[in-house]
């Protein structure tokens, strides 16, 4: 099964979305408040969740120390996301996507996500790195995830 590029699956899925999502997911405590990013305050509904991941490791921020939780989520950064919170391994069986240089940032995540069944890209050897990630593509993922 082929990940849908073009599946709207309920529109983009935002960082904060994503958030609340995998904590309550992954069952993590969400009480401390206390986000190492700039742009969560501590009173934002998503910040124990955003908190929680950081002290996983599966929330890094960017260059700034920002979340930017108003942004859609893409595939690359799903993919070290996902490969981070479920400790998935390439294990020399991922695939080597055509449209993913072996030297872009998020290449082994992505080839991880393969090795486990997680993606099988979007077609035409391809995995869609920029693209958006979907509501449906989000939880598709997870599923996959959780059980490897």
């Amino acid at each position: 099964i082929r990940d849908s590029s073009t599946s709207r699956g309920l529109g983009d899925v935002y960082k904060r979305q994503v958030a609340l999502t995998l904590a309550k997911v992954l069952g993590l405590n969400t009480a401390s408040t206390n986000s190492p990013f700039s742009d969560i305050s501590s009173s934002s509904k998503y910040a124990g969740a955003v908190t929680a991941l950081y002290k996983k490791g599966i929330f890094t921020g960017d260059e700034n120390r920002k979340f930017n939780p108003n942004s859609a989520l893409t595939r690359e950064e799903m993919a070290k996301i996902l490969t981070v919170a479920y400790n998935l391994k390439d294990n020399g069986r991922g695939i080597q996507f055509r449209d993913v240089a072996v030297k872009h940032w998020a290449n082994g995540y992505i080839k991880a996500l393969s090795a486990n069944k997680v993606t099988l890209g979007i077609g035409n050897n391809e995995y869609g790195a920029k693209n958006y990630v979907t509501h449906t593509q989000l939880a598709t993922f997870i599923e996959r995830a959780k059980n490897n």
